[in-house]
């Protein structure tokens, strides 16, 4: 399915209340990694990204949450973000764009349930959860679907492929310790859910974002933690 195509995402919800009758747990985890260094050009490439990493992300919500609204069951939405969309690293500008876009949607919809959402009549905490799942590196296909959708005809997964789950890489995790480190911090009830990985440990991860963060607040610099007039300081 094209989560692109709104169309298509509500028929999809709608065979699946048919057949299950509803859906008590989201993973809103569709995406793309063909996009653009530059803002100005690729426009086709920025569409796409968009149109699967941002606006797939809303179709989905937008085709499945009123529904468990309605509902009134406990249940949780988990949108896949990135730490591009937080840090913005140079590289794949249109990726980021549409990554912090679903930070943002995330943070929106967490607290639209936590504020008008259904309660649980004897706790009052919303029985509907949204969390932000950043994951770290992970050894999934995306990388062999990026080069393969960029590369063409000229697309040799033995030579253009630096890691996938069928040839993992050892700095990145394995799908499966990523949904782990998920569903423990569900478990914990927290929203930002950041995974490390093998090269990357959770405190690296807090001093990047809060470089990040000084940009606006100290430094008026965006992106310095690529500036060479930065690199000592970051360091």
């Amino acid at each position: 399915m094209d989560v692109s195509d709104q169309a298509a995402v509500d028929a999809f919800a709608a065979e699946t209340w048919d057949t299950f009758g509803g859906v008590h747990f989201l993973l809103n985890n569709a995406g793309t990694g063909v996009g653009s260094a530059s803002c100005l050009t690729d426009p086709a490439a920025w569409r796409r990204n968009l149109d699967v990493n941002l606006f797939g992300c809303l179709n989905v919500l937008q085709a499945f949450v009123p529904r468990m609204v309605e509902a009134s069951e406990r249940c949780t939405v988990v949108n896949t973000g990135s730490k591009q969309g937080i840090t913005s690293p140079p590289g794949n500008l249109a990726y980021n764009v549409g990554k912090a876009g679903v930070k943002v949607i995330t943070e929106g919809l967490q607290h639209e349930l936590r504020s008008t959402g259904p309660k649980d009549p004897i706790t009052n905490k919303p029985l509907i959860t949204a969390h932000l799942f950043v994951p770290g590196w992970v050894n999934t296909m995306l990388a062999r679907n990026y080069f393969r959708d960029t590369k063409g005809e000229s697309f040799d997964p033995a030579v253009d492929v630096p890691w996938s789950t069928d040839n993992p890489s050892a700095g990145a995790w394995m799908p499966g310790e990523a949904i782990d480190y998920l569903f423990d911090a569900i478990a914990e009830e927290r929203f930002y859910v950041i995974c490390p990985d093998n090269d990357v440990s959770e405190a690296t991860d807090k001093k990047r974002i809060a470089w990040a963060c000084g940009d606006m607040l100290e430094r008026d610099v965006p992106l310095s933690r690529w500036d060479p007039d930065y690199k000592d300081a970051f360091e």
